[in-house]
C-alpha cells in the first residue's frame, strides 16, 4: 500500500519496514527499525515497467538538470477538466503533475485486500499522492493515447519514515533526534518521496516485486551528487543545449535519476496505470510541490568544494533540493473532496490552529513553554 489515512491508527507494521506498508502506522516510535522484515514477495501488475527501462539515462543525463526544471505555468487552482484533452493540457502545464487519488488493492486483482462483508466484498478505497510520467505514457500501449482517454502511468508516493516517526535501519539521524523521541508527524507537515521496491523477473518472465527500499532524496549524499552532475553538465555545456537531442522518452528517468539515483537495475518505482478522468480516482489535481526554500547553506556544507563549485552550490542552492512537501490548499482541497466517501481523511494542521498553539506557547512560561513547544498538535 502507499501512504493513505490509515497512518495513525494501526500498529500492524511494528517491527516492519514501513516503506512497504506506510498506511499503517503507529502511535509510538520504536527502536530501530528491521527494513529485512517487509510484506511479503508478490506478481504484481501494477508495475507495468520497471524503471531500469530508462537504460539510456546515463549517457542522456544533463537533460534534466536540476536547474532547468521550469516552474509551473498552471493557476493556483485548477478549473475540472471537461475533456480528456483538456486534463492533458493541465498535466502538460503542470512541473510535478501531481494528483491526489482513490485508489484500492482490488484494483490490481493478484493483491486485492477486500474486506469480507455479509453482503458480499467491500471495496477499500484510501487516498495516496501520484505522480504522472508523461515520457512512459508514451511508451505504454495503455497510455500511449492518454490525451483522448485519460489513462495515464503513475508513480505513487509514501510519507517519508522519519515523519511516520520511524528511524530505518541504515537512515541517519535528522537533526540529531533518536529513534526513541521521534513522533510522528500530521501528514500536512510531512514530507513525501517516491515508493521504491526490489524487483526481478521469475522464470515465466513475470515482474515480481519484494520488499520496499527508501531513498533520501534530499541526504547530503544525494545533494552532492546532483552538484557534481551539474558541475559536469556546466563543463560539457556547448552549442548543442541540453534537451535537444529531439526525444524525451528517458525524460521521467532522468528525473528519477536526479531525484533518487537509484540502480535501475534492482530497484522500480511503485507505479499503476489509472484513468484519471474518473471523478472516482481523480481527487485532486493536478498541482505541484510547495516550493519551500531549503535550510540556509553553512560555511562547513561548502568547505570541502573548491571555489567554482562553491558558487555553483550557492547560486543553485534551492534547485538542488527535492520539493516533497503538499501546499496545505492541496490538503484542505482533499478533504473537501472525500467528503461523504468512505475514506480514512488526512491529518492535516490548520493554519488556524498553528497560530493558536504558537500565541499559546508564547504566554505560557518556563518548563511549560518549552514541554509544549516539542508537542505537535493535529486536527482533523
Amino acid at each position: 500500500g502507499k501512504n493513505g489515512g490509515k497512518d495513525y491508527k494501526d500498529k500492524t507494521n511494528i517491527g516492519k519496514d514501513v516503506s512497504a506498508n506506510p498506511n499503517n502506522q503507529q502511535k509510538e516510535a520504536p527502536a530501530i527499525v528491521n527494513v529485512e522484515v517487509v510484506e511479503p514477495v508478490r506478481k504484481s501488475q501494477r508495475a507495468r515497467i520497471p524503471s531500469s527501462k530508462f537504460s539510456d539515462v546515463a549517457s542522456n543525463e544533463k537533460k534534466d538538470s536540476p536547474t532547468r526544471r521550469s516552474k509551473s505555468s498552471a493557476p493556483a487552482t485548477q478549473s475540472t477538466p471537461k475533456t480528456a484533452e483538456d486534463l492533458y493540457k493541465q498535466i502538460e502545464k503542470s512541473r510535478d503533475k501531481l494528483f491526489f487519488i482513490a485508489y484500492s488493492h482490488d484494483q490490481d486483482p493478484i493483491i486485492a485486500k477486500n474486506t469480507k462483508t455479509k453482503g458480499g466484498d467491500k471495496v477499500e478505497y484510501q487516498w495516496y499522492l501520484v505522480r504522472v510520467d508523461l515520457s512512459t505514457c508514451q511508451q505504454l500501449e495503455d497510455t500511449e493515447n492518454c490525451q483522448k482517454n485519460g489513462k495515464y502511468y503513475v508513480e505513487f508516493y509514501t510519507k517519508s519514515s522519519y515523519d511516520q516517526g520511524i528511524l530505518l535501519a541504515g537512515n541517519p539521524l535528522e537533526n540529531g533526534i533518536r529513534a526513541a523521541q521521534m513522533k510522528p508527524k500530521p501528514d500536512s507537515d510531512s514530507r513525501y518521496w517516491l515508493e521504491w521496491h526490489e524487483y526481478h523477473f521469475d522464470k515465466s518472465g513475470d515482474m515480481v516485486v519484494g520488499k520496499a527500499k527508501e531513498f533520501l532524496p534530499n541526504s547530503k549524499k544525494a545533494i552532492h551528487r546532483r552538484l557534481m552532475d551539474l558541475s559536469q553538465m556546466k563543463r560539457q555545456e556547448g552549442p548543442s543545449s541540453p534537451g535537444s537531442s529531439g526525444t524525451n522518452n528517458s525524460e521521467g528517468g532522468e528525473r528519477l535519476m536526479s531525484e533518487y539515483h537509484p540502480d535501475f537495475n534492482k530497484y522500480t518505482t511503485w507505479a499503476d496505470v489509472l484513468d484519471l478522468m474518473d471523478t472516482k480516482t481523480r481527487l485532486v489535481g493536478p498541482f505541484d510541490f510547495d516550493d519551500i526554500k531549503p535550510p540556509p547553506l553553512k560555511e562547513e556544507d561548502l568547505a570541502i568544494f573548491n571555489e567554482d563549485t562553491k558558487k555553483l552550490f550557492s547560486a543553485n542552492h534551492s534547485n538542488l533540493y527535492v520539493k516533497d512537501r503538499v501546499p496545505l490548499s492541496r490538503w484542505k482541497e482533499l478533504l473537501e473532496s472525500i467528503k461523504g466517501r468512505e475514506i480514512d481523511p488526512p491529518v492535516v494542521v490548520m493554519e488556524e490552529t498553528r497560530k493558536k498553539k504558537k500565541k499559546k506557547r508564547l504566554s505560557g512560561g518556563g518548563k511549560r513553554a518549552r514541554d509544549e513547544s516539542q508537542g505537535h498538535a493535529a486536527t482533523q
